[in-house]
């Protein structure tokens, strides 16, 4: 991490506004089963990344080193037995990162010019669809970015966790990734609409039911061109 520099910076106020936000949700509205398990994972996932680097600068106080060596430890014992840890929950962590940037975004809209509430499928749309292209083509800079700015780099745990990482994302391929995960909304909502009821009692698949198609047509098209065209 380049601490000099005003990227790491935005980037962890970014990561607060994130998981306060997911915070805030889980605290406040009303959620389903489904809703509540996607948004607690993300919460807690997001605020180890806000609380561990924030203690770092008060190591030498020995209760602070000692909860973050007893913390460090558990999750580097985690990501040391098995890599499909890392290769589940980083890019989970990628994906909640760049999805939570599109929700921010949508509310300062909101919250600014008093947009109604009824364009949230709109907002859905243009979330959904960001995230996926974003995830499919810079997933793994940002998963990389992720983990250097949240780790110890002189450590030898950040060495074999390191390891393990470049390990793990050599058989993660966001891309493909990105189109299993369309496709695989399409068939949910497909089967929603066979079916005549939703599969899932959520507010939030209600929405993303809607235009879970129009996502997966759209990336297909910006995929297409970008291989046809630009890759070229």
């Amino acid at each position: 991490m380049i601490k000099k520099h005003w990227l790491p910076l935005v980037f962890y106020f970014i990561l607060i506004f994130i998981t306060c936000y997911f915070w805030r949700t889980i605290f406040i509205s009303k959620l389903s089963l489904f809703e509540y398990i996607l948004l607690s994972t993300l919460a807690v996932l997001f605020s180890s990344l806000v609380i561990y680097p924030a203690l770092k600068p008060f190591s030498r106080y020995k209760f602070i080193a000692l909860t973050m060596k007893a913390v460090g430890g558990i999750a580097t014992s985690l990501m040391v037995l098995g890599q499909g840890y890392l290769v589940i929950v980083f890019p989970i962590m990628t994906f909640g990162l760049i999805a939570g940037v599109q929700i921010l975004t949508w509310e300062a809209i909101y919250y600014l010019f008093d947009v109604d509430h009824s364009m949230k499928v709109i907002e859905a749309y243009q979330a959904l669809l960001v995230s996926i292209v974003v995830f499919a083509y810079f997933g793994r800079k940002i998963t990389i970015y992720t983990y250097k700015y949240t780790s110890n780099e002189h450590s030898q745990a950040h060495k074999d966790i390191q390891s393990l990482i470049d390990k793990a994302l050599s058989v993660f391929f966001f891309r493909r990734r990105a189109y299993e995960l369309v496709i695989l909304l399409t068939i949910l909502s497909t089967l929603d609409k066979l079916y005549g009821s939703p599969i899932i009692d959520s507010d939030f698949w209600n929405t993303i039911s809607k235009i879970s198609f129009e996502s997966l047509i759209t990336f297909v098209a910006i995929d297409s061109y970008y291989i046809n065209f630009i890759k070229k």
